[in-house]
């Protein structure tokens, strides 16, 4: 039992209510330590996230918000087809496909031209069908048959069959003023195709060449058929000056 006047007694009962009354210290951490840890991982993860943003976009630069059918991607893609088509891969130009370049329209001789009839030759001048294609306006067929010319004919052959495009017709005789208003000129033709198909057209009344729309058909021959006639003032003969045809080969020499 503790004797309460024992001197050490008291010295630790004074100490150890000097310990119940005084209040225990509280450690108290820095707020600071745990909001900087917090700062630095946010910002290491948007280092990493725009790093690997970057790495993407530079390997797929069309990737994000490209049409893989886009027009943009057609046109590259037919683009490339006509380049190996036409034996030019690498050219920045666009070059027509292999049809397109083996159908360009051009002029195209005749190999041979026949008419209904023709006036007899002069000692100055022919009038035969030869005339329609020997490139000079100043000289025409002329036909030779009763009336005013209404289905009379000349017919242009070709050596191989052709995709005709338009013909340039030059109408009346148009050596000079007098003769193309004298003689008759044509109003109305119908042009037909070796196949039987024909359409038929209506030429000015005037002198120059005039183009004459044609059908993209193949064909061996057409035949050029008077329908209707401007009459001449003084003769009544039918004049035609000169034809040109345009269009492609169908068969490559």
């Amino acid at each position: 039992m503790m004797n309460e006047w024992d001197p050490e007694s008291r010295e630790r009962r004074r100490e150890q209510r000097s310990a119940r009354s005084r209040p225990q210290k509280k450690s108290r951490r820095s707020p600071l330590i745990p909001l900087g840890l917090l700062l630095a991982l946010v910002s290491a993860t948007a280092f990493v996230l725009i790093l690997t943003m970057s790495v993407l976009s530079e390997e797929n630069p069309e990737q994000v918000g490209s049409n893989p059918e886009s027009s943009a991607t057609s046109d590259a893609v037919a683009g490339s087809e006509d380049e190996e088509a036409t034996g030019n891969a690498g050219s920045t130009t666009t070059e027509p496909s292999t049809t397109t370049s083996l159908r360009e329209v051009v002029e195209l001789p005749v190999a041979d031209v026949r008419a209904s009839s023709y006036i007899e030759p002069s000692e100055e001048r022919t009038y035969g069908p030869d005339n329609l294609i020997d490139g000079d306006p100043a000289t025409a067929w002329n036909e030779d048959a009763e009336g005013l010319g209404e289905g009379e004919w000349v017919r242009l052959q070709f050596e191989t069959p052709i995709i005709p495009a338009r013909l340039e017709v030059a109408n009346g005789y148009q050596r000079d003023e007098e003769r193309f208003t004298g003689n008759g000129r044509i109003e109305q033709m119908t042009v037909k195709y070796s196949d039987g198909t024909s359409q038929t057209v209506e030429l000015e009344d005037r002198e120059g060449f005039q183009d004459v729309p044609l059908p993209p058909k193949e064909t061996e021959w057409l035949l050029i058929t008077a329908q209707s006639v401007y009459p001449g003032s003084t003769w009544e003969d039918l004049a035609l000056s000169e034809i040109r045809v345009f269009g492609s080969r169908a068969q490559l020499p």
